[in-house]
């Protein structure tokens, strides 16, 4: 892979950890990247991460795009992915869980593919998400022939000509719109390659989203969209 990079990191709520997340991250790159456009995508936080992010800015060079009320994970997944303008954009979430290092296992496993997408080996989440992620996976492999283990993994390398044509086909899947990218990315029939990266557990709190109290409802949800996919794929393949 030659050229420029974007590096996307959305930030919502992060104020315990950002400052290392992103020292880490800008360090390990710039190390063996020298062109990198690095946009922190911030989403309305109240805990004091914006301010530690104005503070960051004085010492590393990256564009910070901030929210003053809260988007939501997709709304601002999808406006931080239009604003790459490099051939190539690294998406890595930023609560802390991801190594850094990891990144040039993306891009050295990029040749011959338009999408490297990191899988959690081992995995350090909760009981129930990992249930949830097994059988979630499963059926999009059943239902579609795309056989992926983290499919909705936060940490992947993507081509930006894959991202001009995916992003506004974005609609169905609001808890889980990083696998529907690279649902719809596979169904056009882009090359995807999954790799195993570090995964650590999260420092501090606890994700907003997959909460055991909320899964009945986002597992209804997500069948729906997967279905609603699959229809729309078949028609297409009728015309």
């Amino acid at each position: 892979m030659e050229g420029p990079l974007t590096l996307i990191m959305p930030v919502f709520n992060e104020a315990e950890t950002i400052e290392k997340v992103i020292r880490d991250t800008y360090g390990e790159v710039s190390r063996w990247q020298t062109a990198v456009n690095f946009i922190i995508a911030e989403d309305g936080s109240q805990d004091g991460t914006k301010e530690i992010l104005y503070e960051l800015q004085k010492d590393i060079p990256f564009t910070l795009v901030s929210s003053q009320e809260r988007k939501g994970y997709t709304r601002a997944f999808k406006d931080a992915l239009a604003l790459a303008g490099t051939p190539w954009v690294l998406f890595s979430d930023s609560d802390g869980q991801h190594d850094p290092r990891d990144m040039k296992k993306l891009v050295d496993a990029a040749e011959g593919y338009d999408i490297v997408s990191g899988c959690k080996t081992p995995r350090h989440d909760p009981p129930h998400r990992l249930m949830l992620s097994f059988f979630y996976n499963s059926f999009i492999h059943v239902l579609f022939g795309l056989k992926m283990k983290d499919c909705n993994s936060g940490f992947k390398l993507i081509r930006k000509s894959v991202i001009d044509q995916v992003l506004p086909q974005l609609q169905d899947m609001r808890d889980c719109i990083m696998s529907e990218f690279i649902l719809r990315a596979y169904l056009l029939g882009f090359r995807i390659r999954e790799i195993p990266v570090t995964h650590y557990a999260r420092p501090f709190g606890q994700t907003a989203i997959f909460q055991l109290k909320q899964l009945p409802g986002i597992i209804w949800g997500l069948l729906k969209a997967l279905v609603h996919i699959k229809r729309e794929d078949q028609r297409r393949k009728a015309i």
